[in-house]
């Protein structure tokens, strides 16, 4: 406790008007205690802003996005309970030519949320569109920065319009799968309507910053509590630095 207190104070003493946008999957009925007091950790010491501030440019200071990639069902069962009860803003990157079944894409048999299940058309509308915006995470979940042309752009604007045709409200944002986008990737999505597209690159959001590619720091439930710290400040340099200690203290 002494040693996370000490690093979240230095952290503290470094705040300047930055963004740090977080990246979740899952959260499974045997993770919800985890998530449960990461949210209340950043109700209690930061700003969570719904994603669609890095839009319109009105925040400063530091303030946190939540995000969660793949749209899969605990995430409505599990983290939406808790989202509601902090009043805390999040967008969910669904996969709408996948939904209602176990992901399609490759995924590592060990992994927590292989076989989970996305959640159905309807149970997407269930989220509280006040709280929770859903953006799109592709047609298919595909390997973006592997199309061109014609397959690249129906990827984007399929699952774009399949999206808003079903929620009746506007998609503004994407999360190019695998974390994998090139320029052409980033031309595509301009050009099918997208307004914000956000990768997997740990970087932070500053003001003014074109949000045409947003970085994203990965986190989970399982993270300990100076790492998730760590991760929420932007600080990757030293997340690193805590991962190694951590991977030779376990």
């Amino acid at each position: 406790m002494t040693l996370a207190y000490t690093a979240w104070s230095n952290l503290k003493a470094q705040e300047s008007d930055h963004c740090v946008v977080l990246y979740y999957h899952g959260v499974t009925e045997g993770r919800v205690r985890g998530f449960t007091r990461q949210m209340q950790w950043l109700k209690s010491r930061h700003a969570v802003i719904p994603l669609r501030s890095l839009v319109t440019g009105d925040w400063s200071g530091w303030k946190v996005c939540i995000t969660f990639d793949d749209g899969l069902d605990n995430v409505r069962q599990n983290a939406l309970p808790i989202l509601r009860e902090l009043n805390i803003p999040a967008t969910i990157f669904a996969v709408p030519g996948n939904l209602g079944r176990e992901p399609s894409w490759a995924i590592a048999d060990y992994h927590p949320d292989r076989h989970e299940i996305l959640s159905t058309a309807d149970r997407l509308k269930e989220y509280p569109s006040d709280l929770v915006e859903i953006g799109s995470h592709t047609m298919t979940h595909s390997d973006l920065s592997a199309l061109t042309g014609d397959a690249l752009t129906r990827e984007l604007l399929e699952s774009k319009q399949s999206l808003e045709k079903l929620l009746e409200r506007e998609v503004f944002s994407l999360s190019v799968p695998f974390g994998s986008y090139n320029q052409e990737t980033l031309r595509a999505a301009r050009e099918a309507g997208y307004r914000l597209v956000v990768t997997c690159d740990p970087v932070v959001v500053r003001p003014g910053d074109s949000p045409q590619a947003v970085g994203r720091f990965k986190v989970t439930p399982d993270d300990w509590d100076i790492e998730f710290r760590l991760k929420a400040a932007g600080d990757y340099r030293r997340r690193l630095a805590w991962q190694r200690r951590k991977v030779q203290t376990t």
